[in-house]
């Protein structure tokens, strides 16, 4: 039975979605380099117009890229839930697999949650819960188009 497939279907609808999405130019490490550490758990961050997050109890993320042809196509070995961050911060769609509590954590962000609580949610949710990380990971894939503080 192909449980997943509304899943996958989720993820290639979020591709398209992504892919028509308004051209903004993500944000950069760089642009955050004047905040003052004791300032960065009030960090509210702005989603790129292309990001989405996708949530599967699937491992909808290595399925997709076994069909795509971004994987070589073999048995999955971890039949285990992936989450997904889609993204087009430039000319082509990326899809991520999320590593722990990063849905959580970007969902949060994405939200208005400040940098700080949405650590918080994401660590309560689950302990190997990396912020160094997941953070790295979604400026890298271009997630965000802006931030500011709360104070």
């Amino acid at each position: 039975e192909l449980v997943y497939l509304p899943d996958v279907i989720r993820l290639e609808d979020l591709r398209t979605r992504a892919y028509h999405a308004a051209d903004v130019t993500p944000l950069t490490a760089q642009e955050m380099a004047g905040v003052a550490p004791e300032k960065l758990s009030d960090l509210v961050f702005t989603a790129h117009p292309s990001a989405a997050i996708l949530r599967s109890p699937y491992p909808v993320v290595t399925i997709w890229a076994m069909n795509s042809g971004e994987a070589e196509l073999g048995p999955i070995e971890n039949w285990v839930g992936e989450d997904a961050l889609i993204v087009r911060p430039r000319q082509l769609v990326h899809v991520h697999r999320l590593p722990a509590g990063g849905a959580t954590f970007l969902e949060a962000l994405v939200s208005g949650t400040p940098l700080g609580a949405a650590t918080e949610a994401a660590m309560a949710q689950t302990a190997e819960f990396d912020l160094s990380a997941n953070l790295a990971g979604a400026m890298t894939a271009g997630a965000f188009a802006s931030f500011h503080l709360t104070s």
